[in-house]
């Protein structure tokens, strides 16, 4: 494939992550309204349960359920969890739902549930497709990350010409630093710093704050070769030894910081 077919391919992959993240965000905001309108039935359960998911899961099994040993939820919790969501329920000063309430609370779970199996598929389709064509890159800064910083340049060609330091910024957003204190200065300098794709990698993100910036340098430099090697040597091959020996490498290196 040319690199404008390159290109269109990994605008197809950027927009799919770029979907993940408002299919997050669509699920925290049907969460919370779950979460406020299943308060009045058992108002503990948020604090027990935080995950989002897990809680439609619970609420599916409860509904308005007053006689716990009723209810199964072996395979959605933990033992210990299940053990005391089932004590904390029989002593819960909630009171049942309406039934339209019920009903609407109960539609809200599914939708949770729905959306977070649609982001599953368009996470396993990133990494199929990442780990094919870009298994180098992939290794170093993880499926989602290389989807982006090959969409933001064009392709993995045109990825793969580009000097580290550029591979390095791209997807920052640029911050006006006039006025304002000194230390707010250096504050917006270090969130310029850290905003570009590289930034969100997990070597980078699992780095001490005041190392990040060296760890990203360090980690854009690698990019740099690994891009070239899955754009020119063996490409599609899905061999990713180079990158994740300079996984390895890179690891070793940001430890010793």
């Amino acid at each position: 494939a040319d690199d404008d077919d390159d290109g269109g391919q990994y605008e197809v992959i950027v927009q799919c992550n770029e979907m993940v993240i408002e299919i997050d965000n669509e699920i925290e905001a049907i969460a919370k309204t779950v979460k406020d309108e299943y308060a009045r039935r058992f108002p503990e359960l948020d604090s027990l349960i935080p995950n989002p998911l897990d809680y439609a899961r619970v609420v599916l099994k409860l509904g308005n359920e007053i006689e716990m040993s009723d209810v199964d939820l072996t395979g959605i919790l933990p033992s210990a969890t299940i053990m005391v969501v089932t004590v904390t329920a029989s002593t819960t000063i909630g009171t049942p739902l309406p039934e339209a309430t019920l009903a609407s609370v109960i539609e809200c779970c599914e939708q949770v549930l729905k959306l977070s199996d649609n982001k599953q598929r368009m996470l396993a389709f990133v990494e199929s497709k990442m780990s094919i064509v870009a298994p180098n890159l992939s290794n170093l800064v993880g499926t989602t990350v290389a989807a982006k910083l090959i969409g933001a340049a064009g392709g993995l060609h045109k990825l793969a010409a580009l000097p580290s330091t550029v591979l390095q910024i791209l997807g920052s957003k640029k911050r006006n630093l006039q006025g304002g204190s000194v230390a707010g200065a250096q504050a917006a300098a270090s969130v310029v710093a850290h905003a570009g794709f590289i930034g969100q990698a997990d070597l980078v993100q699992n780095t001490p704050p005041a190392l990040r910036m060296k760890a990203a340098r360090i980690l854009a430099g690698k990019c740099t070769l690994a891009a070239r090697i899955d754009a020119y040597q063996n490409a599609g091959d899905g061999n990713a030894a180079a990158g994740q020996q300079w996984r390895d490498e890179i690891t070793k290196k940001i430890t010793k910081l």
